[in-house]
């Protein structure tokens, strides 16, 4: 499947992908930047990931608060 510049354009924005990223990604054309591309997209996923840990361990203390909390009900 080839995306065209706009279902790529869309994805970027879809994902919260920063605008500056977004243009580099968007200014490379063609498959002499595919490997810059792939870069930038890389960076990206594992900011996702960071982020999505970052608020696992947010959840999991509010469990812990949560549980101690029902523990100290009479």
């Amino acid at each position: 499947m080839e995306l065209s510049h706009q279902m790529l354009a869309d994805c970027l924005k879809t994902c919260n992908v920063p605008p500056e990223v977004r243009e580099q990604i968007l200014a490379c054309a063609g498959k002499e930047c595919r490997s810059r591309q792939l870069h930038l997209l890389t960076g990206q996923r594992v900011r996702l990931l960071g982020d999505l840990h970052q608020a696992q361990r947010r959840i999991d203390l509010l469990d812990l608060l949560i549980h101690t909390l029902r523990k100290e009900l009479p």
